[in-house]
C-alpha cells in the first residue's frame, strides 16, 4: 500500500466516525418547548425578509458565538421611536432618512442565564404547523454563500441565516431576551441582544442591543 493511502485511509474512517456521532448525538437532543417556540417564531415572523431567512436547525447558547467570552447580562436596549431624522452626507449628495431611536432600560439579570448556559435544543419542531417556514442549514457559512454566488445572485439576493440561543423568561412571564446572530456573505453580518415583550398573549420585539456589526 502507498504511503498516501496510508494517511488517507485512516482519515477518512476518521471522518466517517465522526458523522456518525455527530448524527447519533443530534437525535438526542430534545425539541423546544412550547413556550421557547413562540418566541422564535414570534422573531421569525418580525424579519423584514421572512423568505429568505434561514435558521440553524438547533438553538445554542450565546458563549458559542461569536466568542468564548460572555458579558454582563443587557440592561440597555434601543427601539425605533416611529420618526425620521434628516441625514446630510455632504454637500451637492443627497440626504436620506435615518430612524430615531430611543433608549429603553430593561433589567435582564434574573433570567439572563439561560441565554449564555442553556442547553441545546432542536428549534425546527417549533415551525412545523407553519405554511411559509424557514428553511434550515447546519453547514459552514462560506460554503452556503458560495452557494448562492454559483447560481448568479447579487448580495442583495443572498439567503440571512440567524444563529439563535436559548431563550430567558422573567419571573412574570412578560418579557423575554435572547441571543440572534445573523450572517448574511461575505463581511455582512450582526449579532446582539432581543428583547420582547408579551402583550396580549402575542411576543412583540420590543428592542434591540447590538453587540457587533460587519
Amino acid at each position: 500500500m502507498s504511503r498516501s493511502k496510508t494517511i488517507y485511509l485512516p482519515l477518512v474512517f476518521l471522518l466517517f466516525c465522526g458523522m456518525i456521532a455527530a448524527t447519533f448525538w443530534d437525535q438526542r437532543i430534545i425539541d423546544a418547548d412550547p413556550k421557547t417556540c413562540a418566541i422564535y417564531k414570534s422573531f421569525y415572523s418580525q424579519l423584514p425578509e421572512k423568505n429568505a431567512a434561514f435558521f440553524e436547525g438547533f438553538s445554542r447558547s450565546y458563549a458559542h458565538f461569536p466568542s468564548d467570552r460572555v458579558p454582563k447580562p443587557p440592561q440597555k436596549f434601543e427601539r425605533d421611536t416611529g420618526e425620521f431624522e434628516e441625514i446630510e452626507i455632504a454637500p451637492g449628495v443627497e440626504p436620506f432618512d435615518r430612524p430615531v431611536r430611543e433608549t429603553i432600560e430593561q433589567d435582564t439579570t434574573n433570567y439572563f442565564g439561560v441565554v449564555a448556559e442553556g442547553e441545546k435544543r432542536r428549534i425546527s419542531n417549533c415551525f412545523d404547523a407553519l405554511d411559509n417556514s424557514p428553511g434550515f442549514y447546519s453547514g459552514p457559512y462560506n460554503l452556503l454563500y458560495a452557494r448562492e454566488t454559483v447560481l448568479g445572485r447579487d448580495s442583495h439576493e443572498f439567503v440571512s441565516l440567524w444563529t439563535v440561543s436559548p431563550v430567558g423568561f422573567s419571573k412574570d412571564g412578560k418579557s423575554a431576551v435572547m441571543y440572534a446572530g445573523q450572517y448574511c456573505g461575505g463581511l455582512c453580518g450582526l449579532g446582539g441582544f432581543i428583547l420582547l415583550e408579551n402583550k396580549n398573549g402575542a411576543w412583540i420585539v420590543v428592542g434591540d442591543s447590538w453587540l457587533w456589526v460587519s
